[in-house]
């Protein structure tokens, strides 16, 4: 499914490749996470409530995963020196699991994409960050977000 670029680039405020192929396109996120680090602030509510994450299918288990993070910055794991695998997917990519890892950052993201049989997509997703950034965040977070119908 090739979705148009003259809608999907605003929402990010970035410019995507002609040929990208989105899978999914996903909405706000909410969830928790377990702060441990720069303070012991435990479970709190959490959530990128302007968010958007795309997901551009490069090849079979090959994919790049686009999205605004909680601070407004864009997140493309490509550019960023990560590398997203796709480890299972339905026909079509209804439904499929991806892994994002982030070498340099030690940032490990998992998304698993389910279709909920009433026209609708759940994403769940988790992120594990140790000592990242110049405050050296370590926490753990697990999200939900609405994504788009799939034909």
């Amino acid at each position: 499914m090739r979705v148009s670029l003259l809608i999907a680039a605003p929402l990010l405020g970035c410019a995507i490749p002609a040929n990208a192929e989105i899978v999914a396109d996903c909405g706000p996120s909410a969830g928790r996470s377990f702060y441990l680090t720069p303070q012991r602030d435990g479970w709190v509510d959490d959530g990128v409530s302007g968010g958007r994450i795309l997901f551009d299918l490069r090849g079979p288990t090959d994919m790049n995963i686009i999205f605004r993070d909680a601070t407004g910055s864009l997140v493309d794991t490509e550019r960023d020196g990560g590398a997203t695998f796709v480890v299972r997917h339905s026909e079509g990519f209804a439904e499929f699991t991806a892994v994002a890892l982030y070498p340099a950052t030690g940032v490990i993201e998992t998304f698993a994409i389910t279709d909920l049989g009433n026209g609708t997509r759940q994403l769940l997703w988790t992120s594990n960050k140790s000592r990242v950034g110049a405050l050296g965040i370590t926490k753990v977070s697990a999200f939900v977000s609405e994504c788009n119908s799939r034909p």
